[in-house]
């Protein structure tokens, strides 16, 4: 019971830390970054990659979305969410491959596919940093035009 307790406050501590400092990143100056990894060709390593990835897409989600089944994103916004649930389906993937020795081949596939989650660090944080920001302007055009309704012009 210890351990998933354990895992449960890992989670929270990791979704409302990654929540949390997006804050920060509502303006194009201030890019979102990715928790740095290392990427080995290992299948240890390529899992735990593949794995964090995912549960960092997963808290980005859940923060945006914040319980709500559906929101009305701008066209940019639901773009970038839609790659990123592609790149979390990739990465379910990736954790597969590396799991089913069968699959992945030889020590060539692991370097290939090491390559490839490494690529993808680069594109999730630029896909995260895009809806970041198209939500935030979203909102302000919002709060500007709630403000502005009822004043005569």
């Amino acid at each position: 019971m210890e351990s998933v307790e354990a895992i449960n406050e890992l989670v929270g501590t990791l979704i409302n830390g990654l929540w949390n400092s997006l804050t920060r990143h509502q303006n194009h100056s201030e890019p979102f970054r990715l928790i740095t990894l290392p990427i080995l060709a290992t299948v240890s390593n390529l899992r735990t990659h593949a794995l964090t990835r995912q549960q960092e897409l997963d808290g980005f989600i859940e923060g945006l979305f914040n319980g709500a089944d559906d929101l009305a994103l701008s066209s940019g916004a639901a773009r970038a969410v839609e790659r990123l649930a592609d790149a979390r389906m990739t990465l379910a993937g990736i954790q597969a491959l590396a799991s089913d020795q069968e699959t992945r081949g030889g020590q060539d596939n692991l370097f290939i596919a090491a390559r490839h989650a490494q690529q993808m660090s680069s594109v999730l944080e630029h896909e995260i940093h895009t809806a970041v920001i198209e939500c935030t302007r979203a909102r302000r055009i919002r709060l500007h035009a709630t403000r502005f309704a009822g004043k005569p012009h």
